[in-house]
Formats: structure tokens, sequence, C-alpha cells
């Protein structure tokens, strides 16, 4: 009985992970708000959690003012990363100079910044 739940566990899992997600029509938005404020965010190719922080903006990602901080990838940006002496990784700052570390929930993002909500009638 055991296996055959566990069993039904993975075939659950492997199949929502192959199926594709809608992306949320809102995010570019968001993403266009949020580059518009001047938020960015500071971030490195070899970050696990700034790779979740991409994945939450989905295909919109490249609207985002993104600074790499891993000089092996793009020197020039690692500098700017550490004359603004970035710590933790992501770290979104904005035009009033807070910052906020770690992975952000994209509308919390957009709240911040006094994006206007997407009402859908």
């Amino acid at each position: 009985m055991k296996k055959r739940i566990v069993l039904l566990l993975v075939v659950v899992f492997v199949f929502t992970a192959c199926v594709p997600t809608e992306e949320d029509p809102r995010l570019a938005e968001i993403a266009q708000c949020l580059t518009d404020s001047g938020a960015k965010m500071y971030g490195a190719v070899w970050c696990s959690h700034c790779t979740a922080q991409k994945k939450r903006f989905g295909s919109v990602w490249d609207i985002i003012n993104y600074i790499e901080c891993d000089a092996r990838t793009n020197k020039e940006q690692a500098k700017i990363c550490v004359e603004e002496k970035i710590g933790g990784l992501p770290t979104w700052e904005f035009l009033d100079g807070e910052r906020l570390e770690g992975n952000q929930d994209p509308e919390f993002l957009a709240k911040k910044v006094g994006c206007e909500p997407v009402i859908n009638i």
C-alpha cells in the first residue's frame, strides 16, 4: 500500500512539473513598472535564490533592471556590486536607497514602488 502511495505521489509530481503553467499576464506590467521606478536587482548566475527570483518573473525577466555580481560573467557590473557593498543575493534596491535581500514576491515589489494594481474585469 505504501509503495502505491509513493508511486502515485511521484507520478503526480512528475506530471505537474512537466505541464507548462500559464504565466500571470500582470507580470509584464509589474516588471515594466519596477524598471520605470528605478528599482534594480543585484544577483549572480550561481545564486539559486536569484534563479528562483528570475523564474518568478518568467518570460518577462529581461525587462527587469538586473546587475550581475559575478565578475566571471560581467566584470563591469561586478564592480558596481562591490562599490555598492552588496551583501546577500538577491538584493533589490529602490530609488530611495532602500534595499531588500532575498527572493521577493513580484506583487509585493510592485506595491513597494507604487505600481497601480491591474484590475481584470
